[in-house]
């Protein structure tokens, strides 16, 4: 199942979604935190199902009311709550909306998701983790999470042997948004026509 209605899995480690935080308003003063403030709601949710790592999108020229102010709050909230350590991390690498990303943006993107997903794995097999605990999952997102998203999120595909070309990638990204709930307003990913032809044209690391 789709964590928020807006997102779909990447990989079975990775969630792609939309800026996942509300704010009430642009001078938000992040106060003490409360899980049962709506605001919250899609943070929870990505933080319920297993996901530890925010892979953050956006340049400043987006205008958002940064999350990450939040996180070690969130964290020790959580941990009192439920009684197990929840440390969340977060990672931002900016990219200009409807925007292509350079190419160091795209090999650090590249080296983090797959140092990241070795992590998962490996807790994946360690006989030492308790049943109960699922690997460590990661969000990646920008602000609708559609073009830029979707950009790395084909590049990372590819870059991980799950397409064998750009076309394929596409694909795979594109039968996952079908189940997206704004694909009526925006029936694609990435969203403009230079994004789709970077990752169609992405190889072995160089686009």
């Amino acid at each position: 199942a789709q964590p928020l209605p807006n997102s779909y899995w990447a990989t079975p480690y990775l969630v792609a979604c939309e800026y996942p935080w509300s704010p009430p308003c642009a001078a938000y003063t992040y106060p003490k935190i409360d899980l049962r403030c709506p605001s919250l709601a899609k943070l929870l949710s990505l933080v319920r199902i297993g996901v530890r790592t925010f892979i953050d999108l956006t340049a400043p020229s987006d205008n958002l009311c940064p999350y990450s102010p939040l996180l070690p709050a969130l964290s020790s909230a959580l941990t009192a709550a439920t009684g197990e350590e929840i440390q969340l991390d977060y990672y931002r690498v900016p990219i200009e909306d409807r925007s292509l990303p350079s190419q160091a943006a795209v090999s650090k993107l590249l080296a983090l998701l797959s140092s990241l997903e070795a992590r998962s794995r490996a807790q994946s097999k360690s006989k030492s983790s308790s049943p109960i605990r699922k690997p460590s999952l990661t969000a990646i997102h920008c602000r609708g999470g559609i073009g830029r998203t979707g950009t790395i999120v084909g590049c990372y595909l590819l870059q991980s042997g799950r397409a064998k070309s750009g076309p394929e990638a596409l694909r795979v990204i594109n039968a996952e948004w079908a189940f997206v709930r704004k694909r009526d307003r925006y029936p694609e990913s990435p969203e403009t026509g230079a994004q789709w032809e970077y990752v169609r044209s992405y190889c072995a690391g160089k686009p």
